[in-house]
Parts: C-alpha cells; structure tokens; sequence
C-alpha cells in the first residue's frame, strides 16, 4: 500500500528525467483536490505495489479499498458519517459504489485526459503505456499518492501530538536543528545597521535623494531595502518601477506618478503616506492600513519596511504568495487566506508561529529559514529553495510583455509589442475578448501563444452553427436528471483548482451561431462581478446535483474567454449587447514579406500568476485617487465623442465609458502604450464597432467623428479625409482610416458598417 505518512522521504520530487507528458500525469495527481480521502486507495489500486496496471477492474478497487480503511487513521473521514455508517462491515458491493460515485466519477469527469471508464474497468491513458515499466515514473506515481495523502491528513487532522501531520513536523523541525547554525548570521547587526541610518522618528524629515534609487545619494532607504539586506528576506526583482519615485539615469530625469506636476509634490504626498501607513501599524491601527493610494500597490516595500522597525510583530517572508501557502501548510481555510491583505496575512503567520510550542522561542528569521528550507514545504508548494527568497511578487507588465514577444517570435510568429499590450490591457480591462478579421491573420494562434508564453491553462472549445441555447458550453440534465457539465462548466471546474494560474479559452469562430443565443448566460453573469476579499465573485451561473449536495459554480477571476470571428457572409453579426461587453480586436494586417524567423537560443516560458490578468477595477469608484484626474481627462474627450453620436441614437452608456477609462488606466499605471495609441485602440474596439445603419444620420455622424479624430472641422468628403491624412499626422490614425472605410461602406452600398 505504500509508506505510512509519517515516514515520507525527504527529497525533492522533481523527476527531471521524466518526458513532458509523463511529468504532466505526476502534476496532475499532485494537484487534484481532496475533500475526502477516496482517490487515494484508487490510485493505490493503479500503482499494484510498483506493478502498474492501466486497467483495473472491481476486485483489484474493492481489495485496495479495503486495505486502506482498515487502518483506523486512514478512515476519520468515514466515521460518523450518515452515508458511510458501518463501514467496517463493508463488502465489495459498498466500497466499489463508493468509488463509482466519488473518486471515478471526479477523474473521469475532471481529468479525461488521463482517466475513462471501459464496462467495469477504470483505466489510465493508452499514452502512459510507455512509462509504467519505467523506474523513475514508477517512483514519481508512488510520490504523487503519498504527496496528496499528506496534504489531505495534514489538513483533515489537528496538529497534536499524536497526530501523523505533528510527528512530520516535528522530524523537519529536528532535521532544521541540526543543519541550522545560529552563529552563521548577523542579521539583527543588520537590520541595526539601517535603523541607525533611517530611524523611525526622522521618517517625515526624510529627504527625496536619501529614499530613491538612481540619484546622487547612493546609500538610500530604497537601495537598503531591496539590495543590502537580503538576508533579511529579499524583495529582488523587477525594475525602480516598483519603488514608484526614482531617478532614470537613461532618460536623465525623475520619474513620478503622473498625477504630480513635479517630483517634489510627489515625494511630499508619498512620503506623507509612508508615515502615516508606519505610524498606524505602530498603534495597532490595522483597519487603516489599505488607506495610501500611493503606496497600496507597493506590498513588498511596506511589509519589509514594517519588518525592519517591528520584527516581533511581522515575520521577514513578503511575498503574497508565499505567505498564502504557508498558511494553508498550516490548516488555513482557502476563504480565509483569500481575505487578509498582505500585512495581516504575514501577522497571520506570526500569530501561528507564537502559538506553536516548537517555534515560539525562535525568531522570525530562523522561522522563516524554515520555512523555505524544509524538503516537504517545498516539495507540497512547488517552491525553489534556490530562488524562493528573492521572488519579487511586484508585476512588471512591460517586461514580461517584451519577454511574451521575445518567446512567441522564437516560436516563428510575429506579433509587434503593440499587438500584444493591447490584448492583455483587453483582458484586464475585462476577461471577455473578441478577435475579428479575414481568416488566416493568427487570431487563433496568438491566444494559443500568449497562453503558451505565460504557462497558462489553454482550452479550444470550436463553435458549432447548430447552437441555439448554452447547453453545449454550460451543461444540460439527461432523461435520468443526471447533469452533464458542458465544456465551460469544466474548465471552471478546472480553474477553481488552480486559482493562482490563468485559464484562457479560444471560442473559435464564435460567430458562426448567435452569439446571444448560447453565450447569453455568460454575457449576463459576467456583470455581476464583485470583490470578496482578495476575489472577483460573480453569481453562479449554474447550479446542479451532485452526491446529493447543491453545487453552485461562479465564474473565477482566472477565467478569460477570447473569442475568434471571421466577419463574411456565412456568419452572424453582433448585437450591442455584445459588443457594449467586450474589446473587439481587428486582425486585418498582414506581413507577407516575413518569411524566416531567426530562433538560436530556446526561450523558455514565463510562470506568471493569476495577477498578471486579473481585472482590477469593477467601477470608477475603484481606480486609485492618483488616477483620477487623468480619468478625468480622458472622460472628457469620451463625453465629447457621445455627444456626437447621440445625433443618431448610437450612444453609449456607463459600461462602455467605465471600460474604457479602465483601460487607459492600466495601461497609464503600466506605462505599455502612448496615451494617443492607446485612446486610439479604444475608439476602435469600444465606439466604431457599434455604428450601423442606413440612415443618412448614421453617415453624418461618421463625419463629424472624423472631424473630431482629425481635430478639424474641415473635412466633408472621404477625399479630403484622405488628403488630410497624407500631409497631416494625425493622433487615432487607425480609427481615421476605419471611418473612412465605413463611409466609403455607405456610398457604395447605402449602409454603415465596421464589419464590411
């Protein structure tokens, strides 16, 4: 049956010698979820004491079953329960439903790709038929059981000394002891070192040059922080971006939030909310900590600030991320980690730290360095003992946008920085993307690329004209009230598992059924978006039976569905109840000249988390106070284009102008695109789709938007527009050139439209 959970092997379970598609079986098991126990004695059941079988039948379930259940220890999740009352007394009647209504049914259902069901048997892929003699696999197999048998009893059981979970712990605790020397380090001498330098009580007096990066002083509270004390946990990474003030000594100049009109005011506001953020931790004023627009971004930065003057009340450990793990090794609830801010996360994890007998009297360095240097917590959480300190959890969009253009062109394809900032700021803005344009311009690929290049989860799902209602995508109950799930109920299924990794789903050739007749449900749950904790909760958008238990699915943040339309005879339009939803993207340049791309060194893939897309603003309400003038600015210029289009009863409304402002902000925040560019991008995805019609109102409409992209009011004709183009540079060039096409639609055909 395997080792006892308290006599795991510590060692790093990385199986490096193992082909792709093996290592994605291994990952696969490691990662399934564990509300109850009974995967495990299936799995069991496949591994046959090293003798891997692909197909098993009831007698091999039935004996692993039992086997397993009757070790008291391995069976708490069945006593006392209703439905397995008696337990002890089973035969294989009982324990094989247990397993066709638990275990198989999830697998089969959830991991198809490895996992069906043949008559009375249960089997593993064909696919994996060339590994199961393999020694190296066989013992990954072993190691992905005892992997989520761990995390479950760990999870299932309290930490007492009688428990396995304890018994773990306290042999990792040992190991640390004897390797952990106390005289190896300095680092309280450290961190005195930087109060000498930057003392609490002279923060407000602190000056410009003595906290940035880049200017003439060079032993400032910035270079401190991130550089000459990295034993004290680092905060490595990125770029001064991050640090929100600094000088650049490529452009010669301070760069600042843009709100400021100069870098003194700015200092003055950020170094006044620095203060004050200091000073309410100080007095136990956690509730106000989320309150400085200038600094709520910078987590890194103020939790080991916060660390460097309180290290009794704060641990050295600043990665979200991280800390969020640690906390669910140590019992957590998912919803409870998902609502602490990062400060109250990382007291979190003091707070277990001081309850717990063997840790109390350290401090938080040497906990912290066992944190990241025990085997199982690294193993379980799929952290790098080598790299795991100088995580930097700061997302810097423009490189990693440079570093997804430099992979897909060593891939052979060729999409500009523009091409692909754009369609990330979409997908920010709202995880709702449409791609139109002739067939054959990529618009499939690049989502298949971008998914690809950032390591996340990438699903196909080809649009049938046949489809009228949501049953193929949602799911349907069968003439036995049996609900079968549809292809998007799976992958949100999948998503919930793996919150922390994008899902993108291609909706390939969208268009070629009403878009409004089988995505409806979608289009109307996604507006119901709201935050709950650190979460974006939409209501559910279905609700079904399973094992006599209601389960309602929301749509998670980590889901981003693009959809692909060819615009032509033989599909459908859109309506404005989709195109008001979503940024409609035109694929319609081509470079045929690009034949051979050069790829001499391998590029690998970036592992970015879920933060990268995940939308940040709901309404105007949310976008940071340092924002809001420029959102200001950018409204008017939107009020102005509605009043143009209100001549013809094509306006919009708050969606559409939210949206909008959401993105120019992003993309203001990540500095991706020239403001002219993006605004550009915008009355091309957002407005211009909208407009159709035959009327002349329509045509006159076009006009006058022409004139105000043009910052004209001479142009008449499309060939004084064209003229005007030639001798002019103009700041929407692409929406210019749209306009022009949409009149010339009407001339010659009597109607208005972005499509033909």
């Amino acid at each position: 049956m395997g080792r006892s959970w308290e006599t795991i092997e510590k060692k790093n379970l990385n199986h490096n010698n193992l082909d792709q598609e093996a290592i994605d079986f291994i990952n696969t098991i490691k990662n399934t979820s564990m509300s109850k126990s009974y995967k495990i004695p299936l799995l069991w059941a496949f591994y046959n004491n090293g003798n891997i079988k692909l197909k098993i039948d009831e007698d091999e379930i039935y004996n692993s079953f039992k086997k397993f259940y009757s070790n008291k220890e391995n069976a708490k999740d069945l006593q006392g329960q209703k439905n397995t009352q008696g337990y002890e007394n089973w035969g294989k009647k009982e324990y094989v439903k247990l397993a066709k209504d638990n275990p198989i049914k999830y697998l089969a259902d959830k991991t198809s790709q490895y996992f069906y069901k043949e008559d009375d048997k249960f089997c593993l892929s064909e696919n994996l038929q060339q590994y199961i003699h393999q020694n190296e696999f066989i013992e990954a197999f072993k190691d992905a059981i005892l992997s989520i048998g761990y995390r479950y009893f760990k999870r299932s059981n309290s930490i007492e000394e009688s428990d396995n979970t304890y018994m773990e712990l306290k042999e990792l605790i040992e190991d640390f002891k004897e390797s952990y020397k106390e005289d190896d380090y300095q680092d309280e001498k450290l961190r005195q070192e930087f109060i000498d330098k930057f003392p609490l009580e002279k923060l407000p007096t602190l000056e410009l040059e003595r906290y940035a990066l880049g200017g003439k002083e060079k032993d400032n509270l910035c270079w401190w922080l991130e550089f000459n004390t990295v034993p004290l946990g680092s905060i490595k990474g990125g770029n001064a971006l991050k640090f929100k003030i600094y000088y650049s000594k490529k452009d010669n100049k301070w760069i600042y939030p843009s709100q400021f009109s100069n870098v003194e005011d700015a200092w003055t506001q950020m170094r006044k909310d620095i203060c004050e953020f200091v000073e309410n931790f100080k007095n136990g004023h956690y509730d106000l900590l989320n309150n400085y627009s200038l600094i709520s971004s910078m987590n890194m930065f103020k939790t080991k600030l916060l660390y460097m003057y309180f290290p009794k009340k704060l641990l050295p450990v600043y990665s979200l991320d991280h800390i969020q793990k640690f906390l669910s090794y140590f019992g957590c609830s998912d919803e409870e980690i998902q609502a602490l801010n990062i400060v109250e996360a990382n007291m979190k994890l003091k707070e277990i730290q001081n309850s717990n007998i063997e840790f109390s009297s350290w401090d938080g360095l040497k906990f912290m360095r066992f944190l990241y240097e025990s085997p199982i917590l690294i193993k379980e959480d799929n952290l790098d003992k080598d790299n795991i300190i100088e995580e930097c959890e700061e997302i810097i969009p423009v490189d990693i946008i440079n570093k997804v253009e430099n992979y897909i062109k060593n891939q052979g394809y060729n999409y500009t920085y523009n091409q692909l900032s754009n369609l990330y700021l979409s997908l920010k803005t709202k995880p709702f993307t449409i791609l139109a344009g002739i067939s054959g311009t990529g618009k499939s690929k690049i989502i298949k690329l971008l998914a690809d290049s950032i390591n996340a989860d990438y699903t196909l799902i080809s649009v049938r004209p046949d489809w009228n209602d949501s049953t193929d995508l949602i799911g349907y109950k069968n003439l036995d009230d049996k609900f079968i799930k549809g292809q998007l109920t799976k992958t949100i299924l999948k998503a919930q598992q793996n919150k922390n990794k994008p899902h993108l789903i291609c909706l390939d050739e969208m268009n070629l059924a009403r878009v409004e007749y089988y995505l409806s449900d979608y289009l109307s749950i996604i507006e119901s978006r709201k935050k709950v904790g650190q979460d974006i909760r939409t209501d559910s958008i279905v609700e079904y039976q399973e094992n006599n238990e209601t389960i309602k699915l929301h749509i998670p943040d980590n889901i981003y569905i693009i959809g692909t339309v060819n615009m032509d005879d033989t599909t459908f339009q859109f309506s404005r109840k989709v195109l008001d939803r979503a940024n409609t993207i035109e694929f319609s340049d081509v470079d045929l000249d690009n034949l051979f791309f050069e790829n001499n060194e391998e590029i690998e893939a970036l592992n970015i988390s879920n933060d990268f897309l995940k939308t940040t603003y709901l309404k105007t309400m949310d976008i940071e106070l340092e924002y809001r003038d420029y959102a200001k600015e950018v409204n008017k210029k939107i009020i102005e284009i509605n009043e143009i289009l209100k001549k013809s009863q094509k306006q919009f409304a708050y969606r559409v102008r939210d949206e909008i402002l959401f993105y120019l902000v992003e993309n203001k925040k990540a500095n991706l695109l020239d403001e002219d560019t993006a605004f550009d991008y915008q009355i091309m995805q957002k407005i211009l789709p909208a407009i159709n019609g035959s009327e002349q109102s329509v045509y006159q409409v076009l006009i006058d938007l022409l004139n105000f992209i043009l910052e004209t009011n001479d142009i008449e004709t499309v060939e004084e527009a064209e003229n005007y183009l030639e001798t002019t540079t103009v700041k929407y060039e692409n929406s210019a050139k749209k306009i022009i096409y949409m009149i010339k639609g009407y001339q010659n055909d009597g109607y208005v439209s972005y499509w033909y």
